[in-house]
């Protein structure tokens, strides 16, 4: 392979040195309109350096490019070198060559720092992965070695494969960064920013783009319809900026910077920038106006203009009512009232596959829908939703008075709103077009099919009839999501997440994608983040649950090493955490938990912790301790007497040394530090009975899972169901049952669930349960 130090480059130092002393000369001259000169010589000088360096490559079909600035041959001092090596296809042989000369001409570039590059782009026939700023670069290009009929070919290639109407948005969003960053006004000369302030380059080279775009044309090529005032100011600021360069300054023209300035070249220098800036800014405003006047194409009557997007008279139409919807919906963009209202009487035929594409589309499909129902058209759209529309939530509902095509609609903006949340971020990312169609779907028509009668496969089966152009896969992940809509929370919050039976049970229904998928489909359903009938301990346990199932999918193990944070005693410790805890917990918290047992395997007293929890309204409880017979109902039994509810449970052992972490989420502490004094002096009391619920003649039931046990306790029905569940690891079958007799003594929920681990038969289990005079039931 080709090094650097294979190649003749003995030249390029003296050269440089050469041409820049001529440069600085023309820099620091009297002359003010030299600055177009300064540029193109500049930039005629990289041209040497690079092409000679090229050329002794022997690249062959390889091609050298010119980008950006570069490109457009106005580089001033310090301004980057953009190229782009091009060939005509990638295969193994290209792609090793491109490789190879691509990192050539880092190490010059490192070498030679007078040489800022940017290398480089690798392009080929398709192009993909281009941004609005390669697109951008590659506009404004030339061909320094290679064949020019290839060159053009890729122009031509890169026209039609940009989007004027994104590269036009992506340019105004671009301008407002610039305003936001430096604001200052043309009056202003305490600070200016020669490229990107107010009438500075950028400006002009936004104003040109504009026109620009709509031939992929070099801003160059265009110079000849710009005022020449223009350009006679854009020259004046290459002068400028090169001449700050010089001096070690950046790009930022402060007030002292100006003073310097009108002192080398006189009060005129200062005139001119003030006029200058004044009309490269006028030039940018009008060809914005013209642009908006005009409005930017968008093909088969659709426009973008200053008033939003519109049809064209004659071309409305259901299919442009649709692609003009799409356009709103991925460039965030309005739609002109006059347009809104002339579409009111359309009715887009049912197979118009413009419809659903706006559901694998990026941008917000909540809005989109909206549009559409204003526009009185999503009935013909969706089977059923006239009746949705008619359909109310009833009195004493989270969501009465909200029409049933109202909430889903809403369900699509939960979803937007999850995009940014850190728990669902990853899984949203993750989905291809295909999963974003299925799920945006499941959470759309989800209560349709039960409004007319259909079961959700005969309904889905034909939604795609009417839109064939759906694929099997974004149908089946719909009815995936809408019949197990409610698996993953349910299972979270009734079932032993400790227990590897239950995540493998509940992996074995999905895959990596669809998880992904339900888990956001749960979120944006339930109204994560927005509603507060679901408390962030249930929420917590779904994410947990979600978390392990990704695990189990992916084959991970929870693997315990020892950790550089803990000392040899917490970190013995940190090994021996059982399984339960390791699969539920982070590596954080697990080392937080190892360094308090420490203390307690040190010192021999028990510590204990209270911290709120969801907003205030709970606690989190932590006790630990030298582990022994009867701590945790020790912990009930404070807990009961001091009147105060408890949510959840769950009680682990660390053996050699023998320890107990138990933790505790309860109701509303009104001085956490008196709770927890309490508790640390009322441990080792004595254990009195607590009824079991005030039903006294609840029945019980019995389920065996695994190696585990599930107690369900039902009590007087009320208005509504409350589960609880508690989680119970001991070899102490008569302190488990006491303790969820003490337990289940609070405020007489109706349904409530107990897991346990015990080494006694399920018959063992049985005989203690109906010694403690309870009734038995068989648990389905």
């Amino acid at each position: 392979m080709t090094t650097l130090d294979d190649l003749d480059l003995t030249w390029i130092a003296p050269y440089y040195l050469e041409r820049q002393t001529t440069f600085v000369d023309m820099v620091n001259s009297a002359d003010l309109d030299n600055g177009w000169d300064i540029a193109a010589y500049k930039s005629d000088t990289v041209d040497t350096i690079l092409t000679g360096f090229f050329n002794e490559l022997h690249a062959g079909e390889v091609q050298l490019i010119a980008a950006g600035g570069y490109g457009r041959r106005e580089m001033d001092e310090g301004s980057d070198v953009d190229i782009h090596l091009i060939v005509d296809r990638i295969d193994d042989e290209n792609s090793s060559r491109l490789a190879a000369y691509t990192q050539l001409f880092e190490q010059l570039f490192a070498r030679y720092d007078f040489l800022d590059g940017t290398a480089l782009i690798n392009g080929y026939d398709d192009f993909p992965g281009f941004d609005d700023t390669q697109f951008s670069r590659f506009m404004d290009s030339r061909l320094l070695v290679g064949d020019e009929v290839k060159y053009q070919r890729v122009r031509t290639i890169l026209s039609n494969e940009m989007d004027n109407l994104e590269m036009i948005l992506r340019k105004l969003a671009e301008l407002d960064r610039h305003r936001a960053k430096h604001p200052e006004p043309l009056l202003d000369y305490r600070t200016f920013h020669i490229k990107a302030g107010v009438g500075g380059l950028r400006d002009f080279q936004l104003g040109l783009t504009f026109s620009a775009l709509q031939d992929f044309a070099s801003l160059p090529s265009l110079y000849h319809t710009v005022p020449p005032e223009i350009l006679e100011g854009v020259g004046y600021l290459h002068k400028l900026r090169s001449w700050q360069h010089l001096r070690g300054q950046s790009d930022n023209l402060h007030f002292a910077d100006v003073q310097e300035l009108t002192a080398q070249f006189g009060n005129e220098a200062l005139i001119r920038l003030g006029d200058y800036r004044k009309a490269v800014n006028r030039f940018l405003n009008g060809r914005l106006s013209q642009l908006f006047e005009e409005g930017v194409q968008l093909g088969e009557g659709i426009y973008y203009s200053q008033n939003g997007l519109a049809l064209a008279p004659g071309t409305i139409c259901a299919r442009n009512v649709l692609r003009m919807v799409e356009a709103s919906q991925k460039y965030h963009l309005p739609i002109e009232r006059t347009t809104t209202s002339a579409v009111q009487i359309t009715r887009p035929n049912e197979g118009n596959t413009a419809f659903v594409n706006l559901f694998g589309q990026e941008g917000s499909l909540s809005d989109s829908l909206e549009r559409l129902w204003d526009m009185e058209v999503m009935d013909s759209l969706v089977p059923g939703f006239r009746v949705a529309e008619t359909v109310l939530y009833g009195e004493g509902h989270p969501r009465e008075g909200r029409s049933k095509a109202y909430q889903a609609i809403n369900r699509l903006r939960n979803l937007e709103r999850l995009v940014e949340e850190p728990q669902f971020k990853d899984a949203y990312e993750r989905l291809d077009r295909e999963s974003l169609q299925g799920l945006r779907l499941a959470l759309f028509l989800k209560g349709i099919p039960r409004l007319v009668d259909a079961s959700v496969p005969e309904y889905l089966d034909a939604f795609q009839t009417i839109y064939p152009n759906l694929s099997t896969l974004t149908v089946s992940l719909a009815k995936f999501l809408i019949q197990e809509q409610d698996s993953l929370y349910h299972t979270a919050q009734e079932e032993d997440l400790s227990d590897i039976m239950t995540v493998s049970q509940f992996t074995s229904t999905v895959n990596k994608s669809s998880l992904d998928a339900l888990l956001l489909f749960t979120g944006a359903n339930l109204g994560y983040g927005v509603q507060d009938w679901f408390p962030d301990d249930q929420w917590t346990t779904v994410f947990n649950l979600y978390r392990q199932a990704v695990e189990s999918l992916e084959g991970e193990v929870s693997k315990i090493t020892a950790s550089p944070n803990l000392d040899s005693i917490a970190n013995t410790i940190f090994a021996a955490m059982p399984p339960e805890l390791r699969m539920t917990r982070s590596t954080h918290i697990l080392e937080s938990y190892a360094k308090s047992l420490g203390q307690v395997a040190v010192y021999g007293e028990p510590i204990a912790k209270v911290q709120p929890l969801f907003g205030g309204k709970n606690s989190l409880v932590e006790v630990y301790a030298p582990d022994r017979r009867g701590l945790a109902l020790n912990i009930f039994q404070v807990i009961y007497e001091s009147g105060i509810g408890l949510y959840k449970a769950f009680l682990y052992s660390v053996e050699d040394p023998n320890l107990a972490l138990d933790m505790f989420t309860v109701g509303d502490l009104r001085d956490p530090k008196a709770f927890k004094n309490h508790l640390l002096l009322h441990l080792d009391d004595p254990i009195h009975d607590a009824p079991l619920i005030r039903n006294p003649g609840a029945p019980v039931g019995l389920r065996k899972k695994g190696d585990s046990y599930r107690l369900s306790m039902t009590g007087r029905p009320s208005s509504g169901q409350i589960y609880s569940t508690v989680h119970l690891i001991s070899q102490d079958l008569e302190g488990d049952i006491r303790s969820i007799k003490a337990l289940s003594s609070r405020r007489g929920e109706v349904n409530q669930f107990y897991f346990f681990v015990s080494p006694y038969s399920e018959q063992e289990i049985r005989d203690v349960i109906t010694g403690h005079g309870l009734d038995m039931k068989p648990v389905q």
